[in-house]
């Protein structure tokens, strides 16, 4: 997949198309901080829900991705927290409601993939809603476990093997 293959030449700066850019972004960046208000406006805010300073704060420790378009609007963004040696954890997967079923989501979660790949993670698994179950199944993930509820709604645990680079 042409995709794949652009992601394993470099992960800095990802173009999948003329328009759209995937990068790996700082934490408390001018990119960070509109990948933020992305997630709280979608993410956060239908729930009611703000993340709190120990959240924001936890976050440094992470790795974050967005897609940005050419005029430098955040269209989706990913976070990616490192657990245990061999394991990562995907979070915070968001795209933009006008972006969304364009493909931005799968662009970004097999960049945040490629990321664990290159940083020896051989499993990566999220806490998914269960309303896109579905989508992270078509990536390759696999229910792991009961649904649970987390932040008041259906969750799922579902992970992925990653294969050695």
């Amino acid at each position: 997949m042409l995709i794949l293959a652009e992601l394993e030449l470099t992960q800095q700066n990802v173009s999948v198309t003329p328009e759209v850019h995937i990068f790996e972004i700082q934490y408390r960046s001018a990119d960070y901080d509109r990948a933020l208000e992305l997630r709280e406006r979608v993410l956060r805010a239908p729930l009611g829900l703000t993340f709190s300073k120990k959240q924001l704060k936890a976050e440094s420790e992470e790795c974050h991705v967005v897609a940005q378009s050419a005029g430098g609007e955040i269209l989706a963004s990913a976070s990616i927290v490192w657990k245990a040696p061999t394991t990562a954890k995907l979070r915070q997967v968001v795209v933009a409601p006008d972006f969304q079923s364009q493909g931005l989501g799968t662009r970004i979660v097999q960049f945040a993939e490629s990321i664990a790949q290159q940083k020896e993670r051989t499993l990566i698994y999220c806490h998914a809603r269960k309303p896109v179950t579905a989508f992270y199944t078509k990536l390759g993930f696999q229910i792991v476990g009961s649904q649970f509820e987390e932040i008041g709604i259906d969750h799922f645990r579902m992970e992925k093997g990653i294969p050695p680079r």
